[in-house]
């Protein structure tokens, strides 16, 4: 039978997961660069973060915790496959990103991914096709424009400016 100290644990675990998710998969991916690669790194991490709960300082960020089993992870599957993983330096600048917008959601209230997705509501509809295409349907810039009669060249000019003014709208403070 578990102690209600366990219990507990476990429901602030399972909330802390909730609340830094779709940030630690985002990291993975930054990382990696394949969807289910980062699903499986992230996955693998948060098992072993359950356990080895009992040693998680409260005082730390638990986002920056299972970075570091992602990276872990990270460099253990690229030893696997025998490639060449990011440059540490990139890594860390990758880190720091992830480490600043989990500042910025403690101080703002808000997930980034959560702006994000106010922002793209934002974006008339083609645009917001574009982006799909491209980060979720992972299509190649000539595939778009085959589908919006376009050159490719406009294509990559269009995401470019599109993720320009992604990265306005989600330096603005929110509005509560």
């Amino acid at each position: 039978m578990r102690s209600s100290r366990e219990s507990i644990a476990e429901k602030l675990f399972e909330a802390m997961v909730r609340e830094h998710h779709q940030r630690l998969l985002a990291f993975a991916c930054s990382l990696t660069g394949e969807l289910n690669t980062a699903e499986d790194l992230v996955q693998d991490a948060l098992v072993i973060s359950y356990r080895k709960l009992g040693e998680f300082d409260s005082s730390r960020d638990f986002g920056s915790w299972v970075r570091g089993i992602i990276k872990m992870k990270y460099l253990e599957y690229m030893r696997r496959r025998r490639e060449i993983p990011l440059d540490n330096l990139v890594v860390e600048q990758i880190s720091e990103v992830h480490q600043q917008w989990d500042g910025d959601a403690r101080e703002e209230g808000g997930d980034v991914f959560q702006r994000l997705a106010g922002c793209l509501e934002k974006l008339e509809s083609v645009s917001r096709g574009m982006v799909e295409m491209f980060y979720v349907k992972n299509a190649r810039s000539e595939d778009i424009a085959r589908e919006y009669k376009l050159q490719p060249a406009t294509v990559r000019k269009r995401l470019e400016r599109i993720r320009a003014g992604l990265r306005y709208c989600l330096e603005q403070k929110p509005t509560a």
